[in-house]
């Protein structure tokens, strides 16, 4: 983030820049965010690369079905909430507690 900060206030201080440093500024600006790029992809295999084991002992439930749906791009995703099944849910804790 830093380095796109720098770059941006480096355009605003030289507006009038030549062609040349306009050139070499925005070469700056693709090298970053290649290396952005590049850190991302590898994350995401070295997320999706977990051994099944570690993904049992040292993942909650919720995050078991985040990285089902992160890195199987054919799994289904969670069902959305609506007012309809709030409610529901409300009723039934009532119901839970009711004696």
């Amino acid at each position: 983030m830093r380095p796109f900060l720098t770059i941006g206030l480096a355009l605003l201080l030289l507006g009038g820049c030549t062609a040349q440093q306009a050139g070499y500024l925005e070469a700056k600006t693709q090298q970053i965010r290649a290396a952005h790029d590049t850190s991302a992809k590898g994350l995401k295999a070295g997320l999706c690369a977990m051994s099944l084991g570690a993904y049992h002992r040292n993942n909650t439930a919720a995050e078991k079905a985040a990285l089902d749906v992160f890195c199987d791009p054919h799994a289904e995703p969670a069902p959305a909430v609506t007012i309809e099944g709030l409610q529901e849910f409300l009723d039934f804790q009532q119901y839970l507690r009711a004696p």
